[in-house]
């Protein structure tokens, strides 16, 4: 048997502004996550410039050695 049960809604203003502020904080969300993506894509360019300087021996990588100056 089924009942039937009353649902309670807020008033639709109510209701308005909570949809505002959930949308405000996902536009937060979605630029951080943009800024973040943007940053890991640097961050993946720079390890692969940084790889090939030192593949091409743009850089020295080598650890330096007891009585070496830098």
């Amino acid at each position: 048997m089924l009942r039937k049960n009353s649902i309670m809604l807020p008033p639709l203003t109510e209701q308005q502004a909570i949809v505002e502020y959930i949308d405000a904080k996902l536009s937060k969300i979605d630029q951080y996550m943009a800024d973040l993506q943007a940053e890991i894509d640097y961050l993946k360019e720079f390890k692969q410039r940084l790889i090939s300087d030192a593949v091409t021996g743009q850089i020295c990588v080598a650890e330096p050695q007891k009585g070496d100056t830098q």
